[in-house]
């Protein structure tokens, strides 16, 4: 008689449930890859911004202190702190735009954030390019604050400068010192105002909102005190 040997195999494939449990591991590792990946990259942005704020702010107050210290001549400051206007300390002249978010079009009369240039005090019209106009700002920057101010009861020709620089669109920007749910505030529905008052007033205290797309966002406050060698007059 021949017996017939019946071949079996001790192959098996995958089980659903093994397939299910697979697919859920390998999920896992790319969220927490994803999400790390992206968390690096806004602490990058936020970084450079940061830095590219810190430095514009920065180089501003360097420009100022030294033309206090060293500029010649009789250093002359318009006092006025308006929203707009220009600041002359010894053969430089500053103009500024408190508030305006500076586009990536050439500087003119209606697209500046804070200009140096060696034009004078002697008249209010906007630099022309004969006299070298330089934009100190990136687009998307906005100048905050610009005060320079005497220093009472020390000496006469001691002075403050006090320079603010925001980078970042108005939804992601707010002032401090308000109340969050006012205009202005770092509520996160609420967005800083293009009025002129409201530059002039909180200017100081700009900050950046806590909120998605924060990384595009940085604020810089300097301030500084220097002595100058002929002194300001109004």
């Amino acid at each position: 008689m021949i017996h017939l040997k019946r071949m079996t195999s001790d192959k098996s494939g995958f089980t659903i449930v093994e397939l299910m449990v697979a697919t859920l591991v390998f999920a896992i590792i790319l969220v927490v890859i994803t999400s790390g990946i992206i968390h690096f990259t806004a602490d990058y942005y936020k970084g450079v911004n940061t830095s590219a704020t810190q430095t514009a702010a920065r180089n501003i107050a360097n420009i100022i202190a030294q033309n206090l210290q060293y500029g010649g001549g009789q250093d002359v400051y318009d006092g006025s702190h308006a929203a707009a206007g220009y600041i002359c300390v010894g053969a430089t002249r500053i103009d500024y735009n408190l508030g305006y978010e500076l586009t990536a079009n050439p500087i003119s009369s209606s697209n500046y954030a804070i200009v140096v240039s060696a034009d004078d005090c002697s008249t209010a019209t906007f630099p022309s390019a004969a006299k070298q106009p330089k934009e100190y700002l990136g687009p998307h920057m906005r100048v905050t604050n610009l005060k320079i101010t005497r220093v009472l009861g020390v000496t006469n020709n001691l002075y403050k400068i006090s320079i603010g620089v925001a980078y970042g669109d108005p939804d992601l920007l707010c002032a401090r010192n308000i109340p969050a749910t006012n205009p202005g505030g770092c509520a996160p529905t609420q967005s800083v105002p293009a009025t002129a008052s409201f530059w002039t007033s909180n200017g100081a205290f700009i900050g950046c909102k806590g909120i998605t797309g924060s990384e595009y966002c940085a604020a810089a406050r300097l301030n500084t005190e220097v002595v100058s060698r002929f002194g300001l007059s109004s």
